[in-house]
């Protein structure tokens, strides 16, 4: 009996457990990932990328890029990448409440300002990577320092063709 228990505590660990309504997840311990479709695909794979780079999202200067890439969208007329990245955060609010993200667009001066305090970062960096579709070419300049473009490829080419 005492064996059973260890095996399925081991494989709790180690593998990514589907749950109803999921279309993808991500093991933080073993780095393994499953996925329904392509989208969701390069979600998991942008969680991979982030978990080999120690990470990356959880970092300040991700954040900040994050903060000063908004304020300079919105002060133009915002990106397709720049709304994902909005709604994202707005919704990230929703989810977290007054004790999770705090979101501000504020007027100073007349310029859009954007202060994100708090937000699920992880989250962010995996939904970049996968609304470029796993391309730099397709992602803001500002963020491609923080992914391994030839890494990616390595794992579109396994596990996304």
């Amino acid at each position: 009996m005492k064996k059973y228990v260890l095996v399925i505590l081991f494989l709790i660990f180690i593998l990514p457990i589907p749950s109803m309504g999921d279309n993808g997840s991500f093991n933080t311990i073993s780095g393994i990932w499953w996925c329904s479709d392509s989208s969701s695909c390069l979600h998991e794979m942008g969680h991979r990328l982030d978990w080999e780079a120690n990470w990356y999202s959880n970092k300040p200067e991700f954040r900040d890029i994050v903060s000063s890439y908004l304020t300079a969208e919105i002060k133009k007329s915002p990106s397709d990448m720049a709304g994902n990245i909005m709604v994202f955060l707005v919704a990230d609010a929703n989810q977290n409440g007054a004790s999770g993200t705090t979101l501000e667009i504020m007027t100073y001066n007349g310029t859009y300002v954007y202060n994100p305090t708090r937000f699920t970062s992880a989250e962010l960096y995996a939904n970049i990577f996968a609304w470029s579709d796993g391309k730099a070419e397709n992602m803001p300049e500002a963020f491609r320092k923080f992914y391994d473009f030839r890494r990616a490829d390595e794992l579109i080419e396994k596990y996304a063709r």
